[in-house]
């Protein structure tokens, strides 16, 4: 009302002039004609708008006479804008190609109001109700009849240029008014026809159980069906008769007619289109088509959680040929056949654009994988079936972000009051569940999936779908950052209603790879083994995944081909670990081994080969060196002698340049017997063994606390000797210190190194931690390039006098870890670069 009280006198005079200038047959088409361009949801193009004005809700049938395109343009050109413009009556105008809109925003505003000019305007406009609900109502009402009448089978768009206009946007006229005040409806992206769909789903449990309704959400469906065919109309809402690739979904062919070769030379994928409906219990149907990714073909990728062979329990029709999905992928693909109108109709999902059974196609199309995730339009996440909680957890995203802003300023005035204030706020969202909500999100099996890392990574624009419910993926970077900032400035006992978002596994892999998003973008890349070590939780079904899922990302060029896919996995990770030690000249590979199990299924694997499949909790005595930017080195057993020369033979042997420098003389206990109990142990042990050993150098005490932390603390630095180590204490110096710091109640959690290793003891009298599989008579090696001593287990010579070692992990040995055992050896010259030595490992 202000803005039309704010018009010129003078233009509502001109717009009350050129409306009594149209001649007056033509002013219910022209009453109808502006009734769309004011309430339409998107610019309508000029022959679309000819069949709207042409639309009689009171006659049958219900498309009236037609005027010409260039009728439109004289009926109303000072009202109007049609871009590009007609010059000419003659002008021939392709269909889809002039759009109509209003002349000016003004105009809307004096048509809703144009009773306040009765006497100046031709009283028949007056008749039409140019107001919301009333326009929406027959704007809706009109979409129905016309699809009723016209969408049926062997309808093209050309004839009836409405028909797709009324199809996808019907519902938006009957919802006009719905309320935006979720997050998820203000910030999604929108994809999904949602409120066609919950219409729909309701339509036909009131036309099966026929009832017809008086409630008035459903009261101009229930007069509808009072005049027309219930199934009929049901039918002209859901299936697209007019669509242009209609025929297409249903040709005759074969499984092996749609998997036509792709070559391996250019960078052509398959795509898919659904076709669309709304009925979320019909068959899926769909057609594949080939594109090139140099043509820039707009596209949605789907981003999702892999089910086993066994959960294969839906179906879809690819051009009447069936194929097995998961139940998530069926998910998908239904919402996504409800998809928006203008949204990418191309989508590509790697089980079926991919011919799974080709391995030389497999392994290209996985090359080209990159450049799929990143020039797709939208990249579409999948989570799981919607549950009660997912809108008010999606909302706690939003709500965490608007908390921590303002923390985030230099403001100390308002220091006080922000903290108080957003103290206030997160323990509301924690009381009312909103953290534990917003905590379930990230329990979806795609957080756990390895594929997904450069899904998540290469996206330029990703959204979040749970069955149609959706929102933008950035949503959660923001959530992440305030995460930060929150943690960063208010007390710790605010900070403890975080505990079930910063204790949970999926909110905890979102940060590594927002993380690992940052850095890509910063840099290019990053490298495999920092790659391989940080997402090492995420699952994948077999072994080779680990690495191909991750290439795309590498900063450095790897020697992993696309037809390397088919070959075996010991060869491919042989080949990993053979590049990962030539581009670090180290061994830190080696340690990773201790971090996981050998690949059961595969009886020749080899020790010193990380297969990095069945993970275990011990921690790599080396745990920081595999992140990036990589840290200071934390120890240098074989001082600064690199690798040099390595071989890796056919038969999966190790050739490197290395030392035997000391037995193992005992294999003590683990942490099961309890950290007092190994404490005593150790104490025992040392003053059998290790008494000449340290007693020089330092206590026994201190000798006995920096092998249980591996001589770190926090995790990745080295200790010094006044540090304090955990809760406030220092080394014990005393029995009576160390009792003090065993009576806390937990305290073995905080020695990460004891899971999986053993307390060992050397012949030399050394005490340090080895691997669970440590044998008495096992040797203790140092390798060049080996940030670590190695525990190996000697074997008899074979047929030609050649000594191996089974590997059997890294170690920690005290007082050996920084180059004091090489300097001990009889051999040892300061200025030496080489070793004579080499030690065959298998």
């Amino acid at each position: 009302m202000e803005a039309l009280n704010s018009l010129p006198e003078d233009l509502n005079k001109a717009y009350s002039k050129i409306l009594r200038q149209i001649d007056k047959p033509r002013i219910p088409m022209a009453c109808r004609a502006l009734m769309w361009l004011m309430f339409s949801k998107r610019p309508l193009y000029i022959e679309e708008l000819v069949d709207a004005c042409a639309i009689d809700l009171q006659q049958q049938p219900v498309l009236g006479k037609r005027l010409q395109p260039y009728n439109i343009f004289e009926m109303l050109h000072d009202l109007i804008l049609i871009h590009p413009p007609i010059i000419s009556r003659s002008d021939h105008i392709p269909p889809r190609t002039r759009t109509v809109t209003l002349f000016h925003a003004s105009l809307r505003e004096f048509l809703c109001n144009i009773e306040r000019h009765g006497t100046e305007v031709p009283p028949q406009i007056l008749q039409f109700d140019l107001k919301e609900p009333a326009a929406h109502n027959l704007i809706a009402n009109s979409c129905f009849d016309y699809l009723y009448e016209y969408n049926k089978p062997g309808s093209k768009r050309d004839e009836f240029p409405l028909i797709e206009y009324a199809f996808y946007e019907w519902e938006r006229h009957v919802h006009w008014n719905s309320p935006d005040t979720l997050h998820v409806q203000r910030n999604a992206d929108a994809i999904i026809r949602t409120a066609a769909l919950d219409l729909f789903i309701r339509w036909k449990q009131l036309l099966e159980n026929r009832i017809l309704t008086t409630m008035d959400e459903d009261k101009e469906f229930s007069d509808f069906l009072r005049e027309k065919n219930g199934v009929k109309f049901l039918e002209a809402i859901n299936t697209p008769y007019f669509h242009p690739n209609y025929d297409l979904f249903h040709l005759p062919t074969t499984s092996s007619s749609i998997f036509k070769p792709l070559p391996t030379s250019r960078p052509i994928v398959r795509f898919l289109e659904m076709l669309p409906c709304l009925d979320t219990t019909s068959k899926l149907e769909c057609r594949l088509f080939e594109a090139g990714l140099d043509e820039r073909p707009r596209y949605v990728a789907l981003s999702y959680a892999w089910g086993s062979q066994a959960s294969y329990q839906d179906e879809i029709l690819v051009q009447g040929v069936p194929f097995q999905l998961v139940p998530s992928q069926a998910r998908l693909l239904r919402a996504l056949r409800s998809r928006v109108d203008g949204s990418p109709s191309a989508i590509w999902l790697d089980t079926l654009c991919i011919n799974q059974r080709d391995y030389t196609e497999k392994g290209y199309q996985i090359s080209l994988m990159d450049r799929i995730y990143m020039q797709a339009h939208d990249v579409i996440i999948v989570f799981g079936e919607q549950i009660d909680t997912d809108r008010q957890g999606i909302n706690a995203l939003y709500k965490f972000v608007e908390i921590s802003e303002p923390l985030q300023g230099n403001n100390a005035t308002d220091h006080d009051r922000n903290i108080e204030e957003a103290s206030t706020a997160l323990q509301s969202l924690h009381s009312d569940g909103s953290i534990n909500a917003m905590a379930a999100l990230f329990r979806d099996p795609w957080w756990s999936r390895i594929w997904v890392v450069q899904e998540a990574v290469l996206a330029a624009n990703a959204i979040v779908l749970f069955d149609s419910l959706s929102f933008n993926f950035n949503a959660i970077v923001q959530a992440i950052k305030a995460e930060e900032v929150i943690i960063s400035a208010l007390p710790p006992e605010i900070k403890e209603t975080l505990f079930e978002l910063e204790s949970n596994e999926g909110w905890q892999a979102a940060k590594r790879i927002m993380r690992t998003r940052s850095q890509w973008r910063e840099s290019g890349g990053l490298p495999l083994s920092a790659l391989l070590w940080r997402f090492r939780s995420h699952n994948c079904i077999v072994p080779r995944e680990r690495i191909y899922s991750l290439l795309r990302l590498c900063r450095e060029e790897t020697p992993f081909h696309s037809s390397d896919y088919a070959q075996p996995d010991l060869f491919l990770f042989k080949k990993l670990t053979k590049f990962l030690i030539q581009t670090s000249t180290s061994l830190d590979i080696l340690s990773v081994c201790s971090a996981y199990q050998q690949y059961i299924a595969y009886v020749e694997a080899v020790p010193w080969i990380p297969l990095l499949m069945e993970k275990r909790d011990t921690v790599p005595l080396i745990l920081g060196v595999f992140d990036w930017p990589v840290p200071r080195a934390i120890y240098s057993a074989s001082g600064d002698i690199f690798p040099g020369h390595l071989e890796l033979s056919s038969d999966y042997l190790l050739e490197a340049k290395g030392k035997i420098f000391d037995t193992v003389e005992v294999v003590g206990p683990s942490l099961d017997i309890g950290i007092e109990s190994l404490c005593q142990q150790i104490s025992r042990y040392q003053e059998d063994y290790c008494r000449e050993t340290y007693l020089d150098t330092e206590s026994l005490i201190n000798a006995r606390w920096r092998t249980l932390l591996a001589d770190q603390w926090p995790l990745g630095q080295r200790l010094r000797g006044d540090d304090t180590i955990m809760r406030g204490f220092k080394i014990p110096s005393s029995v009576a210190e160390e009792k003090d710091l065993l009576a806390q109640e937990g305290i073995a959690n905080e020695m990460p190194f004891l899971e999986g290793r053993n307390i060992i003891v050397t012949s030399a009298g050394y005490l340090g931690l080895g691997p669970e599989e440590t044998k008495k008579g096992d040797r203790v090696a140092l390798l060049a390039g080996g940030a670590v001593p190695y525990i190996v287990r000697p074997q008899k010579q074979n047929e030609i006098g050649i000594d191996r070692y089974p590997f059997v992990g890294e170690c920690y040995i005290h007082d050996c870890m920084d180059g004091e055992a090489l300097r001990r050896l009889p051999s040892f010259k300061k200025e030496s670069h080489k070793w004579a030595t080499e030690l065959v490992i298998n």
